[in-house]
């Protein structure tokens, strides 16, 4: 996120050609439950999938702040780990 933070401050911007796809993605952890989580840090802990976590959820908040940071809107996070998991 970090360096996609950096694009967007230097307005460096991506366009779609016509008829272009756009895919998403959830995030989460190793899923095994074994309590090392296995995410590299990232939040994922030992979850499968971003939403198995509730909204309330603290490790939504950096995602959610990222999207706030690029004028994306919430709702977008929430579709995007609904629709698809982190595989």
């Amino acid at each position: 996120m970090a360096a996609a933070l950096i694009v967007k401050q230097k307005g460096l911007n991506t366009r779609l050609a016509k008829g272009a796809l756009v895919g998403v993605h959830s995030w989460g952890g190793d899923g095994d439950g074994d309590g090392d989580g296995g995410d590299g840090g990232d939040g994922g802990g030992d979850i499968n999938n971003a939403n198995e976590l509730p909204r309330q959820s603290a490790e939504h908040k950096p995602y959610l702040d990222y999207y706030q940071k690029i004028g994306i809107n919430s709702e977008f996070y929430w579709f995007t780990i609904a629709a698809a998991d982190a595989d």
